[in-house]
């Protein structure tokens, strides 16, 4: 992975396959240099021969295609607690293993300009805010989504949380509109699948299944005003 680190910033280790040789050459150079000088010795010792260095410890690497990492590194690989921010401004923090995220962590997308109410200036006042255009926090498996997570959207407002596998929804979920509709169902591969019930924000009810994302069969629709 150091083919992919333009710089590093940090502490490092001698790889460990070099390690007792570069522990010789130390060793080697300093016996020489206790040496008494002796007539056509060549003149002073020579330096250890170069060794492979390993990012390891605590450091910042820049890599050739933008992205910045700080955090822990272990034998040359993002292993640890870290923070990456990638070209486009998204920023990842959290958990990491042989330089992917896994475990629990928080992935931020880009800024977006989003226009909002501002109530303070009149009821038809509006001013422009930057929200990141989406966001996760939970589990990570080998750089994908997995296990219990939650996703923010922007500028719909949209809130989902469930379990996710292999980078997609997976399993129980919930889904909560910015219009204030929730929708509660089992999703596979990314989509909705099974049975779903659609609570609108008027209070209204439909319970009905999907099949890959998509309405199947019959559903019951209930409206709060009647019952019916």
């Amino acid at each position: 992975y150091d083919d992919d680190v333009a710089t590093y910033t940090g502490t490092v280790r001698a790889h460990p396959r070099f390690a007792q040789q570069l522990q010789d050459a130390f060793r080697e150079q300093q016996q020489q240099q206790q040496r008494p000088e002796q007539d056509g010795d060549g003149g002073p010792p020579a330096p250890p021969a170069r060794i492979p260095m390993l990012m390891d410890g605590r450091g910042v690497a820049t890599m050739k295609d933008g992205r910045v990492y700080e955090g822990d590194v272990t034998l040359g690989m993002f292993h640890g607690a870290g923070v990456m921010t990638f070209p486009d401004g998204s920023v990842y923090d959290g958990a990491w293993a042989d330089h992917l995220q896994h475990g629990l962590g928080s992935l931020e997308g880009p800024f977006v300009d989003v226009t909002v109410s501002d109530a303070a200036n009149g009821p038809a006042a509006t001013t422009t805010r930057a929200f990141r255009s989406a966001s996760y926090s939970g589990y990570f498996r080998r750089g994908e989504k997995d296990g219990q997570g939650e996703e923010v959207f922007m500028p719909s407002g949209d809130r989902f949380v469930g379990t996710f596998r292999d980078g997609q929804r997976d399993g129980l979920g919930r889904l909560v509109k910015g219009n204030g509709d929730v929708i509660d169902g089992v999703y596979r591969h990314g989509h909705l699948h099974g049975l779903c019930t659609v609570t609108y924000a008027n209070g209204d009810v439909f319970v009905c299944r999907y099949e890959d994302g998509e309405p199947h069969g019959t559903g019951e629709y209930t409206q709060l005003t009647t019952g019916d």
